[in-house]
């Protein structure tokens, strides 16, 4: 892992002409005058119009109202079933809530809420229609400090760190929409915000676009690669700066990663370590039936998960109704119990003083009890660690409103409804966030925003707690410990190959900033060693375009990426591509070979167009990809031009970061050179007559390739007939039960034929011994997008020294010629 530093870098605003003739814009009014300011300009370039303002959003004592006054369910109401906009322009952000004569304090977060409601309402309906249009934009208005709250400016409201992760995780989960986030200094007129936001808004070249105002400079934000281990962090060999006796208050310190990282600070110095959480305690030893606490306390995995599997069938004897989920929630209060007894135990036996409290930090009544008492007691704390959190891994369409307002409301009211506890003692305050909010992760839009809005806090906590050190952190996931444990998330990150950090690597990271002696806050975003340099740039991205244009059946989503270069996306579903699992190896589902051409074919023809008849050369298999029945895999084909003009396309597959590049684990399937075909005459024909020929049996195929591992199902194995005339063999092929016709839209070529046609290569005396295709010299491609067919013919030419095939329809017409392959052995 490498740490990365949030950064604000000047850059220079590009003036457009605002034509939004025709286009229908919704404003969700601010009540500090800029809608009206926005609607005059919008009706100004021809828009058609509608302002609401949210009841939740709305400050009591607002300057300037502009539309109709709706809550967040009417709102939600209109946008589900009346005219679907364009563009919405969301513009609460931009109310003015901090105070800068006041430090961070719980008032501040009443507005939290409002604000997550209404984001949900608003985006949910939305998600939905825009994604079955194809089509739609989003643009958020904060006023932080022009600089996306990296400066600490008091004035500047932390929670527009909550829009800027929310609208990153949006572009993230739905490329095709537009998204803008535009952040404000508090000195900026409303005329000149106005007409930047249009700018943006009107500015076709950008599919996400982010940009900060302060006075007459414009801002992007950038990752800078700071650290390349913890070692780097300077003074991270020094001490905590705490003593015995000091209190160390933990939200979420019971369990999880916030556990790890007390139990490693009471290795160093023995405070009071208070611990909140919202597991309510059961007797573990009544519960598993275990008598002895050590047994208890160092019980392996193992004997635990036996206990599980016992308890579970008792429960069933006794209750035959009892159902999974129910034993599961049951299960969950004892495995918690355990864990939270467990991290009082060790911290205990290092002689600090550990306290744990059922509390949920959500419920400002509660916490501020707590609080106020604890200050009334024992003084400020000494340290802060907010590391509670939930998370729920789904879509934006099946997100429910109480996952999304509990997942932010955790993140950001806890540190409001807690911060009272802080005063001119404390000297230490660490934040545990996610790179969610720094890369915006599908699935995660509410966490990812709940999670960024921990990065401007932090800012605007060390301008107010100027003695302590205060240290935000947007964590990976780790490996053993933490919300990423679970299967369902750990299913959404092994889906896109993201790589899990270990504990002992995360404990290094945490420590070395904890013990750092620096009162400049440390906003670190850990990151991947050997990232690529695209990482540190803007976090604009070209506009990604739907395939219904293109209705390519292997392309979701394509886009220009950059001057000479293009990309496009495809999502293996199982239950569109089950004629997939067809091709195994070693009992495992395999990509063909002929797919990687299918892929590079139309990415080819998303990206340039029409191409006529074109070639693929050097075109070779990297690596293997093989696919889970059950779950989605994501694979990107990237075609650029390069300083020789020619095309270089790759299939890759690897995490996707919030500007659609992809993280550096990535993994490289296969790679071709494309080379247009000028002057190309009609295609070519082969004679398909069989007279005189002699047949050739095709019974032993199958066990002659199962004796290598490779197992076709129907899709891949109906050679029909063969026949031989002197050295030349022509097989008559069949696309097999299993591919229907243009499920997902038009192709080059049916993939399942195409196998077939390179299968007919075990005649050839030099693939006697069978393998996979690895590797071709040249591939002429002949037909156009929607032109495959399902049955053909297949000619080979056993005397030709190397391997060689040429594919052609019913009536000999020439698909494909294929010249010079290679096949590679099961085991190499």
């Amino acid at each position: 892992m490498i740490g990365l530093i949030p950064t604000a870098t000047p850059v220079a605003l590009r003036e457009v002409r605002h034509d939004l003739a025709g286009r229908h814009v919704l404003v969700i009014g601010d009540g500090d005058g800029l809608a009206g300011a926005i609607l005059a300009r919008l009706s100004a370039a021809g828009a058609h119009t509608e302002a609401v303002m949210v009841r939740e959003t709305v400050r009591p004592y607002a300057s300037s109202h502009h539309g109709q006054l709706l809550a967040a369910e009417e709102l939600a109401e209109r946008l589900t079933s009346g005219p679907l906009p364009d563009w919405v322009l969301f513009l609460p952000g931009f109310t003015t809530r901090a105070r800068p004569a006041q430090a961070f304090r719980p008032e501040e977060g009443l507005y939290a809420g409002g604000m997550t409601r209404t984001l949900f309402h608003t985006l949910s309906p939305l998600g939905r229609r825009w994604l079955e249009r194809g089509a739609g934009g989003f643009a958020v208005v904060t006023r932080a400090d022009g600089r996306f709250g990296l400066t600490g400016a008091r004035p500047g409201d932390p929670l527009a760190g909550l829009l800027h992760g929310t609208v990153r995780a949006l572009h993230a989960e739905l490329p095709i929409i537009r998204t803008v986030a535009l952040d404000v200094g508090p000195s900026v007129p409303l005329d000149v915000v106005a007409d930047r936001l249009l700018d943006l808004v009107s500015d076709t070249s950008h599919g996400h676009v982010e940009r900060g105002l302060a006075g007459s400079q414009a801002y992007a934000t950038t990752l800078v690669p700071a650290f390349e281990q913890p070692a780097d962090i300077p003074g991270a060999e020094a001490r905590l700066p705490l003593e015995r006796g000091d209190t160390v208050l933990a939200a979420g310190g019971g369990r999880g990663v916030t556990a790890r990282v007390v139990r490693m600070m009471a290795e160093e110095v023995p405070c009071r370590y208070l611990l909140l959480g919202t597991t309510k305690l059961v007797d573990v030893k009544a519960a598993l039936g275990v008598g002895d606490r050590d047994e208890l306390l160092h019980m392996p995995a193992e004997e635990l998960e036996a206990h599980k599997r016992r308890q579970f069938a008792a429960m069933r004897r006794d209750n035959p109704t009892l159902l999974p989920p129910a034993f599961e929630r049951h299960w969950a209060r004892i495995s918690n119990s355990l864990e939270v007894l467990r991290t009082l135990t060790h911290v205990r036996d290092l002689g600090a003083r550990a306290e744990y409290l059922c509390l949920d930090i959500t419920d400002g009544h509660a916490t501020r009890r707590f609080a106020d008492e604890l200050v009334r007691t024992s003084g400020p704390v000494q340290a802060l660690l907010h590391g509670a959190g939930v998370e729920t891994s789904r879509n934006l369409c099946r997100k429910t409103q109480d996952s999304w307002e509990r997942t932010v409301a955790v993140k950001t009211a806890g540190l409001y409804n807690l911060s009272p506890v802080l005063g001119d003692e404390t000297r230490l305050i660490m934040l545990f966030g996610s790179a969610a909010g720094t890369y915006g992760n599908p699935g995660q839009i509410d966490y990812a925003g709940a999670s960024e809005f921990l990065t401007t806090a932090a800012y605007r906590l060390a301008a107010d707690f100027p003695a302590a050190r205060v240290r935000s952190v947007a964590w990976p996931a780790w490996a053993e410990v933490g919300m990423a444990v679970r299967p369902s998330s750990r299913a959404a990150l092994e889906q896109r190959d993201v790589r899990f950090m270990e504990v002992s690597e995360g404990l290094d990271w945490a420590g070395a900033l904890l013990r750092s002696p620096s009162r400049v806050p440390t906003c670190v975003s850990l990151g991947y060693e050997g990232m690529p340099p695209e990482v540190t740039a803007t976090r604009d991205t070209a506009p990604w375009r739907s395939a219904r244009a293109n209705r390519g059946n292997l392309v979701d989503l394509c886009s220009e990426t950059g001057p000479g270069r293009w990309e496009v996306r495809w999502t293996y579903q199982p239950e569109l591509d089950a004629a997939l699992a067809d091709h195994q190896v070693d009992g495992n589902i395999r990509v063909p070979f002929a797919l990687f051409i299918e892929l590079m074919c139309q990415t080819a023809s998303a990206c340039l167009g029409d191409l006529g008849a074109f070639t693929l050369r050097a075109l070779r298999m990297h690596q293997p990809l093989t696919l889970a029945p059950e779950r989605p895999r994501d694979l990107r084909a990237a075609i650029a031009r390069t300083a020789e003009g020619a095309l270089r396309v790759s299939v890759e597959s690897s995490p996707i970061r919030p500007d659609h590049s992809w993280v550096p684990v990535t993994l490289q399937h296969a790679s071709a050179e494309i080379e247009p075909l000028t002057g190309q005459k009609p295609a070519p024909q082969i004679d398909v007559t069989l007279e005189g020929s002699e047949p050739v049996p095709v019974d032993h195929l199958a066990e002659q390739f199962a004796a290598n591992g490779i197992v076709y199902g129907p899709a891949f194995r109906e050679i029909v007939s063969c026949w031989r005339d002197g050295t030349l063999h022509l097989a008559q092929v069949r696309s097999g039960a299993g591919w229907k016709t243009d499920v997902r839209g038009r192709s080059f070529f049916d993939i399942g034929l195409l196998d077939l046609a390179l299968q007919t290569l075990a005649f050839h005396p030099g693939a006697r011994h069978g393998g996979l295709p690895t590797a071709v010299e040249e591939l002429i491609v002949h037909t156009e997008l929607g032109s495959s067919r399902s049955e053909g013919w297949a000619l080979v030419d056993t005397g030709a020294e190397k391997l060689g095939v040429t594919l052609a329809d019913s009536s000999g017409r020439v698909m494909a010629e294929i010249r010079n392959l290679e096949l590679t052995a099961r085991e190499a």
